[in-house]
């Protein structure tokens, strides 16, 4: 366990802003910026907390479930977790399929979709000569798109590192 802190608390320093500032073991992931955030948004918007996640994840072989992740672990109870997931790798296995299982949600999509469409809209309703609008909205679609596959892969790949060990 104590090789496991080190290379957990090597990780929270590294995704820190201000990694050689002091913080409290028992207020633990609390030091990464965001996390308050995390627990009333979309994860994602925590990219701090979200990127320390994913190294542990990656670091130890294991995948947190939704559920794991909603709470401000201590230190030694974020220790504890870690060492059960690693146990059972059932575990892991039932939550990086979950992930992988999840139907992504298109209701923002729709919604910028339906801004595009009404900018669009009205630049032709008003003859107003733009490209920007309609490329603007497709830019920001592309994006979220890939953002999706990207997150799909990395929960693939994890998958196979944990069922290789």
């Amino acid at each position: 366990m104590n090789s496991n802190k080190e290379k957990t608390l090597e990780i929270f320093k590294k995704c820190r802003e201000k990694p050689k500032s002091p913080f409290e073991e028992s207020d633990f992931l609390n030091g990464i910026s965001g996390m308050h955030t995390f627990l009333f948004g979309h994860p994602f918007r925590c990219s701090k907390y979200n990127k320390f996640i994913r190294k542990i994840e990656l670091e130890f072989n294991i995948c947190f479930a939704d559920e794991n992740l909603k709470k401000l672990y201590p230190l030694d109870e974020f220790l504890t977790l870690i060492e059960k997931l690693q146990k059972n790798k059932a575990i892991s296995i039932e939550a990086v399929q979950k992930n992988i299982a999840k139907k992504p949600n298109y209701s923002t999509d729709k919604a910028i979709a339906f801004a595009g469409v009404l900018c669009s809209f009205n630049a032709f309703l008003f003859d107003v000569d733009t490209v920007f609008t309609p490329s603007f909205f497709i830019i920001i679609l592309g994006i979220r798109f890939l953002l999706k596959i990207k997150n799909k892969n990395y929960y693939t790949n994890l998958l196979k590192k944990i069922q290789a060990v």
